[in-house]
């Protein structure tokens, strides 16, 4: 991404996870920041509106968040999504891989770094 280019971000967080929606960085890094609590209200704000990159917390509950990962791939195959996990199984990860989901395995002190990383990648937007 162009340091000059700012994008508007979707951040679907996990009312349990330890991540910090609240983070400095968000304002710093991305246009654009809607920040929802469930997935319902992260769908409606979907259909409302164009995100350049949906970020989802599936660090709590792996099984419930990668299948709601997948959806928003089948619903919108070019939006870009990445997946924010705690979880290291490599079985599971392959499979969002293949349909071209990004992830980032972290902990909640990395979490300002992974977003500073994910202006850095190379997405289609």
């Amino acid at each position: 991404m162009p340091i000059s280019k700012k994008y508007d971000l979707l951040f679907i967080k996990d009312a349990k996870s330890d991540f910090d929606s609240n983070s400095q960085m968000f304002a710093k890094l991305f246009n654009n920041v809607d920040k929802v609590l469930d997935n319902a209200e992260g769908l409606k704000l979907l259909e409302k509106n164009q995100y350049d990159i949906i970020i989802k917390d599936i660090s709590m509950d792996f099984l419930e968040g990668s299948a709601f990962v997948k959806q928003l791939k089948e619903m919108k195959p070019k939006q870009e999504v990445i997946a924010l996990t705690a979880l290291d199984d490599e079985g599971k990860l392959s499979e969002m891989i293949d349909l071209g989901i990004h992830f980032f395995l972290l902990t909640p002190a990395d979490f300002d770094q992974a977003l500073e990383a994910i202006t850095q990648m190379e997405l289609t937007v």
